[in-house]
């Protein structure tokens, strides 16, 4: 077996110990489910857990995705999909061609621009998970 399997194995498995930990605990209201300050803790380690591994199977491009059209979001603040995905186009182009001036030019070809969508990228969906834990 190779090790992309390997890892895709794992990952499933994990999902699966989830989903079964969810639903074992599952009465009928989200937060019943989550009923304590550390089992919310849990839940948003495993979420963040799951966004890294789903990256790199998946690779940078569909993470670059979810950030591009967050940001858009978070800028037109609509959903009016005719300004969403006209924003998310513009910033997914202006941060390819910002990040391959950035590699281009202060990294020197050293490094390549998945590394530096995985670095922003990261820092971004951190601090989603982190705004969404105010609402707790």
């Amino acid at each position: 077996m190779s090790n992309r399997m390997k890892v895709v194995v794992l990952v499933v498995l994990a999902l699966g110990l989830i989903v079964l930990f969810l639903f074992t605990h599952l009465r009928g209201d989200f937060d019943y489910v989550l009923r304590s300050r550390s089992e919310k803790i849990v839940a948003m380690v495993l979420v963040g857990w799951a966004g890294a591994v789903s990256t790199a199977l998946v690779g940078p491009i569909m993470f670059f995705g979810l950030i591009v059209a967050n940001v858009a979001y978070a800028f037109f603040q609509t959903y009016e999909h005719r300004y969403l995905l006209t924003g998310a186009a513009l910033f997914g182009i202006i941060a390819l061609v910002g990040g391959q001036l950035v590699v281009e030019r202060v990294f020197t070809f050293s490094t390549t621009l998945s590394v530096i969508v995985n670095m922003v990228g990261g820092v971004y969906f951190l601090y989603l998970l982190l705004k969404e834990r105010k609402a707790w």
